[in-house]
């Protein structure tokens, strides 16, 4: 299992990106970031990428999430 951290968690690609990664068993979300501010922070990150609740929330930088993950 490879775990993932998805940077612009919230933009076109990275919301894809977050969706796409729970319909594959071989990758776990781990965690997802936007840049400081960002309006979404601290938010659900699968209730943002449209794939429902998943108890994984939106960090506000890299060096929040860095250690939880295989790949960014």
């Amino acid at each position: 299992m490879t775990k993932i951290i998805v940077a612009g968690a919230t933009g076109r690609m990275g919301s894809r990106l977050s969706a796409l990664s729970f319909e594959y068993p071989e990758l776990t979300l781990v965690g997802g970031f936007e840049r400081p501010g960002h309006k979404d922070i601290g938010k659900d990150i699968g209730i943002l990428a449209g794939v429902g609740e998943k108890q994984i929330m939106l960090s506000d930088g890299l060096e929040r999430v860095i250690d939880l993950g295989d790949v960014i």
